[in-house]
């Protein structure tokens, strides 16, 4: 399956990512597509275990790699709130 569709295996991580973060499935959808999505809200974050507001954000899938195009990564620029941070 993955021989016949070769970022098939890529977007179905930026897929489970993008749920484990909290977006919408349309959100997701948009950003799986290629476009910029702009979004505000609550996002979670694995790493740190807690989730944080944001204003205003973008996440966009790139390719990692301008010249090889070969996988991509997905792009997460936001402006954090911390609220109740010790």
């Amino acid at each position: 399956m993955y021989d016949l569709f070769p970022k098939l295996r890529e977007l179905l991580s930026i897929e489970r990512m993008c749920r484990l973060v909290g977006f919408s499935d349309d959100l997701t959808k948009r950003i799986l597509s290629g476009r910029k999505a702009e979004f505000k809200g609550c996002l979670y974050s694995p790493e740190y275990k807690q989730k944080f507001s944001t204003e205003h954000s973008t996440a966009q899938i790139k390719p990692e790699s301008l010249i090889t195009q070969e996988s991509y990564v997905l792009l997460l620029t936001a402006l954090i709130l911390l609220n109740g941070f010790d």
